[in-house]
């Protein structure tokens, strides 16, 4: 009787596994590693057929004639003929193929080499800044400066230093436009080393500056700016003491916002929301992840379709709309606050501090409804989750003092 082995298994687990990878991480330079890694699979082929006859052996059956057969031994030489084929391909290529992994935000072998970076140009007081397919991490700062000014260090990963030398030459940072449009823009995206460089970055900008911000990703730390409007692929940001309109859109990452004027679209595709000392209207959207927001001055809009709500308003200045698909919504007001509330979940339970509003319940649905004085309107929606509308304790919504973003090495 022929005897199973675990190793086509695994082998189609593992052809399946690294394709199912790529497809999530596009990025994934995977030619490149195959062509550098492939002998690999054939030491860990060898190392399994070692472990099947061992343990044949220990259960006393009869040792296989042949460790491999003749099917094996073709699909070897064909691994042999594709692996030697790439390897051949990526040295005729000089060095000009990608040298990373990036997972999520991560970074898989290769070593870091770093080189500096230092720029400058005269900026208008209220200029519109532009900072153009930016990969990395960069603290951007307002203050009392005549000049747009950008240091740091440019990161190029990869396994060779002369490969780090070649891709830092082909790979620079300049500043263009005028006075009152600026825009800081790097070669990474028009060049063949575009997923081996990064850059760490210390942007002084004028305090009454406008920043766009268009990047894949890495951590951002925003303060005293008139103004902010982020397009980013994944990372953490930290905005401080923005004065005017900020728009995010992120698509995976968390934010975190301090003493902000939001006055248009915030969207999260992924990651969490904590967010305090708002003017409105403050509007946010997110698929997953928990929202916290504390002391909103205006209109707050919320919709989450996976996570809690947790709201803190402080005084009551304008209507409050709170969905969530799946999570509990907790509304803290002020024992003395006036509005009108109507809230409903689905699945879940609800409670009330406030005597005027009345309580229903009906199986698993809940709902709350009433008037409070004169406010405004206040929405509670959830289809699973609980709902809690409670008077605000002299703890809620005190400030903890916000740390400050950890710089990644990319």
């Amino acid at each position: 009787m022929r005897r199973a082995s675990f190793v086509a298994p695994l082998l189609l687990i593992g052809i399946g596994v690294v394709f199912l990878i790529r497809n999530i991480y596009p990025d994934i330079p995977l030619l490149e590693y195959l062509s550098r890694f492939w002998p690999w699979l054939l030491i860990a082929w060898g190392a399994l057929r070692v472990v099947e006859v061992v343990l044949w052996k220990a259960q006393e059956r009869p040792l296989p004639p042949s460790g491999v057969s003749g099917g094996e031994w073709l699909l070897i030489l064909f691994i042999c003929l594709f692996g030697g084929g790439l390897h051949a391909a990526h040295g005729f290529a000089n060095g000009n193929w990608p040298g990373q992994i990036r997972v999520d935000g991560m970074d898989f072998f290769g070593e870091p080499f770093e080189y500096p970076v230092d720029v400058q140009k005269i900026s208008a007081p209220n200029a519109h800044i532009i900072l153009e397919n930016f990969r990395g991490d960069a603290r951007i700062s307002g203050g009392d400066n005549a000049n747009l000014k950008v240091t740091g260090k440019r990161i190029v990963r990869t396994m060779r230093r002369e490969e780090a030398e070649r891709a830092n030459t082909s790979s620079t940072i300049e500043i263009t436009g005028d006075a009152g449009n600026l825009v800081i823009r790097t070669s990474q995206e028009s060049r063949g080393d575009a997923r081996r460089v990064t850059y760490n970055l210390e942007i002084a900008v004028p305090k009454g500056a406008q920043v766009e911000i268009r990047g894949q990703g890495g951590d951002l730390n925003v303060e005293d700016l008139a103004g902010v409007v982020l397009n980013s692929e994944r990372g953490d940001v930290r905005l401080k003491n923005i004065s005017g309109p900020s728009t995010i859109n992120l698509r995976r990452g968390d934010v975190h916002i301090e003493a902000a004027h939001v006055a248009g679209q915030m969207e999260v595709s992924s990651g969490d929301v904590e967010a305090s000392d708002l003017s409105g209207p403050v509007k946010i959207s997110a698929r997953s992840g928990d929202i916290k927001i504390s002391r909103v001055t205006g209109a707050l809009d919320v919709d989450v379709t996976r996570g809690d709500l947790e709201l803190n308003p402080g005084a009551i200045t304008g209507p409050i709309h709170a969905h969530s698909r799946s999570g509990d919504i907790s509304l803290a007001l002020p024992p003395s606050a006036q509005f009108s509330v109507e809230a409903s979940t689905s699945n879940g339970d609800v409670s009330n501090d406030f005597s005027s509003v009345k309580t229903d319940t009906n199986g698993r649905r809940g709902s709350l409804h009433g008037t409070v004085g004169t406010g405004p309107s206040v929405d509670l929606r959830t289809e699973r989750g609980d709902i809690a509308l409670r008077k605000a304790s002299d703890v809620d919504g005190k400030r903890t003092p916000a740390k400050p973003l950890e710089k990644v090495e990319q």
